[in-house]
């Protein structure tokens, strides 16, 4: 009598094998349950939060008589995204010669004035803006004319981005 006590004794203090999974698997699944309430990258339906991709330049063109909407990225290691108004993106990656000219064309690129506001009034205008190390320039054709420095980076900008288009369709 005194064998079964003791093993009824065990059993209400939760010690038996069998009810101490029980038990550690209903408090996994009380965390994980938890953490997919909170939405804790533990969890095992939580998505993981993309790392942001550092930026060399940022280009935008709006405006034009069909409305473009262009964008190109440009990352430090010289991974090159054009995106457009319908949302067709090409990816290419610059050459070292390409990316070092392209640097080479921002060197004065703190001497540019600030952004400023298109001050014609231009329907159909392109408005370019480019953006590096955290100063953006925004250019309008309605302002009566493109800094030089402007305009030689802009044009490069371009120039690659169509390559990268051009790379693209033929890998299609």
């Amino acid at each position: 009598m005194r064998d079964r006590g003791e093993a009824v004794m065990t059993r209400r203090e939760g010690t038996s094998p069998r009810r101490s999974i029980v038990r550690a698997a209903a408090a996994a699944l009380a965390l994980v349950f938890a953490g997919a309430a909170r939405g804790d990258a533990a969890s095992p339906s939580a998505s993981p939060t993309p790392t942001p991709v550092p930026l060399l330049l940022e280009y935008h063109r709006t405006g034009g008589f069909v409305g473009v909407d262009d964008r190109v990225l440009v990352t430090p290691t010289g991974v090159l995204t054009v995106t457009d108004r319908q949302g067709s993106r090409a990816k290419g990656q610059l050459t070292l010669e390409e990316l070092g000219a392209l640097q080479d064309l921002l060197a004065g690129w703190n001497e540019l004035s600030a952004s400023k506001r298109p001050t014609g009034a231009a329907a159909d205008a392109y408005v370019w803006e480019i953006q590096f190390k955290g100063r953006t320039v925004r250019v309008a054709e309605s302002d009566g004319g493109v800094p030089p420095a402007f305009e030689r980076v802009r044009v490069r900008v371009e120039e690659l981005a169509q390559r990268v288009r051009n790379d693209a369709a033929k890998k299609k």
